[in-house]
Protein backbone atom coordinates (compact mmCIF):
# COMPACT_ATOMS: atom_id res chain seq x y z
CA UNK A 1 0.00 0.00 0.00
CA UNK A 2 2.82 2.13 0.98
CA UNK A 3 4.56 1.51 -2.29
CA UNK A 4 1.39 1.91 -4.23
CA UNK A 5 1.08 5.62 -2.37
CA UNK A 6 4.60 6.32 -3.68
CA UNK A 7 3.63 5.44 -7.02
CA UNK A 8 0.62 7.48 -7.32
CA UNK A 9 2.60 10.38 -5.80
CA UNK A 10 5.37 10.18 -8.25
CA UNK A 11 2.72 10.05 -11.28
CA UNK A 12 0.73 13.04 -9.83
CA UNK A 13 4.13 14.82 -9.30
CA UNK A 14 4.70 14.26 -12.89
CA UNK A 15 1.89 15.79 -14.28
CA UNK A 16 2.78 18.68 -12.57
CA UNK A 17 6.06 19.68 -14.27
CA UNK A 18 4.92 21.92 -16.75
CA UNK A 19 4.99 25.93 -16.46
CA UNK A 20 0.88 25.64 -16.56
CA UNK A 21 -0.39 27.34 -13.21
CA UNK A 22 -1.14 24.33 -10.49
CA UNK A 23 -4.65 24.71 -8.78
CA UNK A 24 -4.86 22.69 -5.44
CA UNK A 25 -7.38 20.52 -3.88
CA UNK A 26 4.53 21.57 24.40
CA UNK A 27 6.92 22.96 25.57
CA UNK A 28 9.44 25.21 23.68
CA UNK A 29 13.03 25.63 23.99
CA UNK A 30 14.71 28.06 26.09
CA UNK A 31 17.81 29.64 24.68
CA UNK A 32 19.95 31.70 27.47
CA UNK A 33 22.60 34.27 25.57
CA UNK A 34 24.00 37.22 26.03
CA UNK A 35 23.42 38.87 22.73
CA UNK A 36 20.81 41.31 22.47
CA UNK A 37 17.33 40.48 20.62
CA UNK A 38 17.98 42.21 17.61
CA UNK A 39 20.61 40.55 16.92
CA UNK A 40 19.30 36.60 17.43
CA UNK A 41 16.38 37.56 15.88
CA UNK A 42 18.74 38.96 12.60
CA UNK A 43 20.95 35.80 12.72
CA UNK A 44 17.48 33.09 12.89
CA UNK A 45 16.15 35.15 10.10
CA UNK A 46 19.26 35.07 7.50
CA UNK A 47 19.36 30.94 8.76
CA UNK A 48 15.81 30.76 7.85
CA UNK A 49 15.62 32.01 4.38
CA UNK A 50 16.44 30.30 1.35
CA UNK A 51 15.73 32.45 -1.47
CA UNK A 52 17.44 31.58 -4.96
CA UNK A 53 20.08 34.07 -5.65
CA UNK A 54 19.04 34.91 -8.95
CA UNK A 55 15.77 35.68 -7.72
CA UNK A 56 16.56 37.49 -5.20
CA UNK A 57 13.09 37.41 -3.65
CA UNK A 58 11.77 35.45 -1.15
CA UNK A 59 8.62 33.16 -2.28
CA UNK A 60 5.33 32.50 -0.78
CA UNK A 61 2.19 30.78 -1.41
CA UNK A 62 -0.37 33.10 -2.77
CA UNK A 63 -4.02 31.83 -2.27
CA UNK A 64 -4.40 28.10 -2.08
CA UNK A 65 -2.52 24.67 -0.83
CA UNK A 66 -3.55 21.05 -0.87
CA UNK A 67 -1.42 18.67 1.03
CA UNK A 68 -0.76 15.56 -0.41
CA UNK A 69 0.73 12.39 1.78
CA UNK A 70 1.96 9.47 -0.32
CA UNK A 71 3.79 6.23 1.16
CA UNK A 72 2.19 6.05 4.26
CA UNK A 73 0.07 3.10 5.13
CA UNK A 74 -1.84 4.37 8.06
CA UNK A 75 -4.66 6.59 5.57
CA UNK A 76 -5.74 8.32 9.78
CA UNK A 77 -1.96 9.47 10.06
CA UNK A 78 -1.91 11.07 6.29
CA UNK A 79 -4.95 12.94 7.59
CA UNK A 80 -4.03 13.68 10.49
CA UNK A 81 -0.51 15.14 9.17
CA UNK A 82 -2.59 17.03 6.22
CA UNK A 83 -5.10 18.25 8.68
CA UNK A 84 -2.18 19.83 11.39
CA UNK A 85 -0.67 21.91 7.86
CA UNK A 86 -4.26 22.62 6.62
CA UNK A 87 -4.72 24.41 10.48
CA UNK A 88 -0.90 26.28 10.17
CA UNK A 89 -2.08 27.30 6.70
CA UNK A 90 -5.30 28.91 8.18
CA UNK A 91 -3.67 30.83 10.33
CA UNK A 92 -1.28 32.34 7.73
CA UNK A 93 -4.98 33.44 5.67
CA UNK A 94 -4.45 30.66 3.01
CA UNK A 95 -6.96 28.45 1.67
CA UNK A 96 -6.70 24.62 2.03
CA UNK A 97 -8.21 22.69 -0.98
CA UNK A 98 -10.81 19.95 -0.56
CA UNK A 99 -10.50 16.25 0.03
CA UNK A 100 -9.24 15.11 -3.76
CA UNK A 101 -7.53 18.60 -4.52
CA UNK A 102 -4.28 18.42 -6.95
CA UNK A 103 -2.10 18.31 -4.58
CA UNK A 104 1.24 21.50 -4.58
CA UNK A 105 2.34 20.02 -1.49
CA UNK A 106 3.88 16.36 -1.74
CA UNK A 107 5.09 15.07 1.15
CA UNK A 108 6.77 11.55 0.49
CA UNK A 109 7.39 8.97 3.45
CA UNK A 110 9.68 6.10 2.23
CA UNK A 111 12.11 3.60 4.20
CA UNK A 112 14.87 4.34 1.33
CA UNK A 113 14.77 8.16 0.57
CA UNK A 114 18.53 8.69 -1.47
CA UNK A 115 16.37 6.53 -3.75
CA UNK A 116 13.10 8.38 -4.15
CA UNK A 117 14.96 11.54 -4.22
CA UNK A 118 17.46 10.37 -7.08
CA UNK A 119 13.86 9.61 -8.87
CA UNK A 120 12.74 13.13 -8.15
CA UNK A 121 16.04 14.97 -9.06
CA UNK A 122 15.65 13.42 -12.87
CA UNK A 123 11.64 14.85 -12.88
CA UNK A 124 12.90 18.38 -11.16
CA UNK A 125 15.61 18.28 -13.55
CA UNK A 126 13.11 18.77 -16.29
CA UNK A 127 11.78 22.54 -15.51
CA UNK A 128 15.27 23.70 -13.99
CA UNK A 129 15.28 26.27 -17.07
CA UNK A 130 11.78 26.66 -18.02
CA UNK A 131 10.41 30.06 -18.10
CA UNK A 132 9.13 32.21 -15.23
CA UNK A 133 9.87 29.24 -12.98
CA UNK A 134 12.69 29.62 -10.25
CA UNK A 135 14.52 27.33 -7.88
CA UNK A 136 17.87 26.62 -6.73
CA UNK A 137 20.55 25.70 -8.21
CA UNK A 138 22.19 22.01 -9.53
CA UNK A 139 24.81 22.34 -5.91
CA UNK A 140 21.66 22.00 -3.91
CA UNK A 141 19.57 19.90 -6.11
CA UNK A 142 22.81 17.47 -5.13
CA UNK A 143 22.48 18.21 -1.89
CA UNK A 144 18.61 17.43 -1.40
CA UNK A 145 19.35 13.86 -3.16
CA UNK A 146 22.32 13.21 -0.98
CA UNK A 147 21.24 14.89 2.27
CA UNK A 148 21.39 12.39 5.31
CA UNK A 149 18.72 14.21 6.78
CA UNK A 150 15.56 12.54 8.31
CA UNK A 151 13.79 15.14 6.08
CA UNK A 152 14.42 16.78 2.85
CA UNK A 153 12.57 19.37 0.77
CA UNK A 154 12.79 20.96 -2.48
CA UNK A 155 10.83 24.17 -3.58
CA UNK A 156 9.68 25.70 -6.69
CA UNK A 157 8.49 28.61 -7.57
CA UNK A 158 6.84 30.73 -9.98
CA UNK A 159 7.54 34.54 -11.26
CA UNK A 160 4.76 36.64 -11.72
CA UNK A 161 3.42 40.23 -12.25
CA UNK A 162 3.77 42.28 -9.09
CA UNK A 163 0.20 42.05 -9.37
CA UNK A 164 0.17 37.88 -9.41
CA UNK A 165 -0.81 37.53 -13.45
CA UNK A 166 1.37 35.18 -15.43
CA UNK A 167 4.42 36.73 -16.99
CA UNK A 168 3.17 37.07 -20.95
CA UNK A 169 4.70 34.43 -24.01
CA UNK A 170 6.71 37.15 -24.53
CA UNK A 171 8.99 38.01 -21.16
CA UNK A 172 7.16 41.16 -20.74
CA UNK A 173 5.13 42.19 -17.24
CA UNK A 174 2.52 44.47 -17.96
CA UNK A 175 2.18 46.79 -14.93
CA UNK A 176 1.64 50.58 -15.36
CA UNK A 177 3.28 51.73 -11.68
CA UNK A 178 6.60 52.29 -11.35
CA UNK A 179 8.44 51.93 -8.16
CA UNK A 180 12.14 52.38 -7.11
CA UNK A 181 11.40 50.24 -3.91
CA UNK A 182 9.51 47.40 -5.39
CA UNK A 183 9.63 45.32 -8.58
CA UNK A 184 7.44 44.82 -11.25
CA UNK A 185 7.60 41.12 -10.72
CA UNK A 186 7.37 38.68 -7.11
CA UNK A 187 7.54 34.72 -6.29
CA UNK A 188 4.97 32.81 -5.64
CA UNK A 189 5.20 29.58 -4.51
CA UNK A 190 3.97 26.77 -6.84
CA UNK A 191 5.15 23.24 -5.69
CA UNK A 192 6.89 22.32 -2.27
CA UNK A 193 8.54 18.41 -3.07
CA UNK A 194 9.20 16.72 1.10
CA UNK A 195 10.97 13.18 1.92
CA UNK A 196 10.86 12.00 4.60
CA UNK A 197 12.68 8.79 6.16
CA UNK A 198 9.75 6.50 7.45
CA UNK A 199 12.32 4.90 10.35
CA UNK A 200 13.47 8.57 12.12
CA UNK A 201 10.18 9.96 12.00
CA UNK A 202 8.34 6.68 13.63
CA UNK A 203 8.44 7.90 16.87
CA UNK A 204 7.60 11.31 16.57
CA UNK A 205 3.38 12.42 17.74
CA UNK A 206 2.10 13.47 14.54
CA UNK A 207 1.30 16.94 16.19
CA UNK A 208 5.23 17.63 16.08
CA UNK A 209 5.96 16.20 12.93
CA UNK A 210 3.05 18.34 11.33
CA UNK A 211 4.02 21.19 12.39
CA UNK A 212 7.34 20.57 10.98
CA UNK A 213 6.04 19.89 7.77
CA UNK A 214 4.34 23.13 8.03
CA UNK A 215 7.28 25.12 8.97
CA UNK A 216 9.21 23.57 5.46
CA UNK A 217 5.98 24.05 3.20
CA UNK A 218 4.95 27.32 4.21
CA UNK A 219 8.51 28.78 3.60
CA UNK A 220 11.64 28.46 1.68
CA UNK A 221 13.88 27.67 4.39
CA UNK A 222 17.15 26.81 3.85
CA UNK A 223 18.10 23.22 4.28
CA UNK A 224 21.46 23.98 5.08
CA UNK A 225 20.25 26.15 7.69
CA UNK A 226 22.39 25.89 11.02
CA UNK A 227 19.54 26.37 13.91
CA UNK A 228 21.04 25.02 16.60
CA UNK A 229 20.72 27.71 19.59
CA UNK A 230 17.59 29.14 18.44
CA UNK A 231 14.18 28.23 19.68
CA UNK A 232 12.78 26.42 16.66
CA UNK A 233 10.12 23.33 15.28
CA UNK A 234 13.47 22.75 13.08
CA UNK A 235 15.17 21.35 15.95
CA UNK A 236 12.94 18.64 16.39
CA UNK A 237 14.62 15.74 15.50
CA UNK A 238 17.83 16.95 17.77
CA UNK A 239 15.48 16.86 20.88
CA UNK A 240 13.86 20.68 20.02
CA UNK A 241 10.46 21.74 20.57
CA UNK A 242 7.98 19.40 19.36
CA UNK A 243 5.28 22.31 17.83
CA UNK A 244 5.43 25.50 16.30
CA UNK A 245 7.03 28.03 18.57
CA UNK A 246 6.78 31.81 18.99
CA UNK A 247 10.16 32.32 16.69
CA UNK A 248 8.57 30.18 14.54
CA UNK A 249 5.11 32.20 13.63
CA UNK A 250 6.86 35.19 14.34
CA UNK A 251 9.00 34.60 11.20
CA UNK A 252 5.98 33.17 9.06
CA UNK A 253 3.94 36.13 10.06
CA UNK A 254 7.10 38.10 8.84
CA UNK A 255 7.06 36.54 5.80
CA UNK A 256 3.40 36.33 4.55
CA UNK A 257 2.97 40.54 5.79
CA UNK A 258 6.31 41.41 3.58
CA UNK A 259 6.47 43.05 0.24
CA UNK A 260 5.56 40.45 -2.21
CA UNK A 261 7.40 42.54 -5.37
CA UNK A 262 10.39 43.31 -2.87
CA UNK A 263 13.73 45.05 -4.40
CA UNK A 264 15.80 42.52 -3.29
CA UNK A 265 15.24 39.64 -0.50
CA UNK A 266 17.10 41.75 1.55
CA UNK A 267 14.17 43.78 1.57
CA UNK A 268 11.69 41.71 2.71
CA UNK A 269 14.17 40.00 5.24
CA UNK A 270 14.32 43.36 7.33
CA UNK A 271 10.65 43.36 7.56
CA UNK A 272 10.42 40.36 8.86
CA UNK A 273 12.61 40.87 11.30
CA UNK A 274 10.58 43.97 11.97
CA UNK A 275 7.62 41.67 12.51
CA UNK A 276 9.42 39.48 14.75
CA UNK A 277 10.45 42.31 17.37
CA UNK A 278 7.50 43.73 17.37
CA UNK A 279 5.90 39.81 18.04
CA UNK A 280 8.70 38.73 20.58
CA UNK A 281 8.57 42.32 22.54
CA UNK A 282 5.19 42.06 22.77
CA UNK A 283 4.62 38.49 23.76
CA UNK A 284 8.12 39.48 26.61
CA UNK A 285 5.97 42.69 27.83
CA UNK A 286 2.67 40.48 28.37
CA UNK A 287 4.98 37.53 30.57
CA UNK A 288 4.44 38.11 34.25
Amino acid sequence: MALRGLIVGLALFATLLSPAPVWAQDDEEIVVTGQPLEDIVRGFVGELSGAPPAEDQLARWDRSVCPGVFGLRDVQTAQRLIDRIALRAFALDLNVGEPGCRANIFIFFTDDPPVLAAELRTRIERVMNESNTSMLGRRELTAFVESPAPVRWWSIASTRSRLGLDILSDGAVRDLSSSRVRRQTRQDLSRIIIVVDSRLASNLRVGALGDYLAMVSMAQIDAEADTAGFSTILNLFNGGPNQLTEWDWAYLQGLYGATRAARSASQQENQIRRTMMDELEETEAGDP
